[in-house]
């Protein structure tokens, strides 16, 4: 979920009504910025419903085994004059794991893993 952090309760309520059962929110605008009452009211509505919450204001979830990739940033970055520059590589297929509270920490992470090839 993508949408500014004042339209998150609105659409995990529409998530709610359609029986959907995970969301990740990569929107920011909650505790980290002092706005408490508002992740509050998204903790509130993924209870009524049921619903798993990851985030808000997180990176995603980057799984090399299954192929699950919903980080928001893009393998490559096109510039103005059509090249490509590497924006996030993603690690090779592998069984790994980490779990990680730091956004910079997990993208510093997986950059030098998949350098190393690891």
């Amino acid at each position: 979920m993508v949408v500014p952090a004042e339209r998150v309760p609105l659409v995990l309520e529409e998530c709610g009504e359609k029986h959907v059962k995970v969301a990740i929110i990569l929107s920011a605008g909650f505790s980290e910025v002092g706005n408490i009452e508002l992740e509050e009211e998204d903790k509130r509505i993924g209870t009524k419903f049921g619903i798993r919450i990851l985030g808000p204001n997180c990176l995603g979830v980057f799984d090399s085994y299954s192929g699950v990739d919903t980080i928001f940033l893009p393998y490559f970055k096109v510039l103005l004059d059509e090249n490509c520059l590497s924006s996030l590589p993603r690690p090779k297929h592998g069984s790994i794991s980490l779990i990680n509270q730091s956004g910079a920490v997990g993208v510093a992470v997986l950059d030098y893993m998949a350098s190393e090839g690891i």
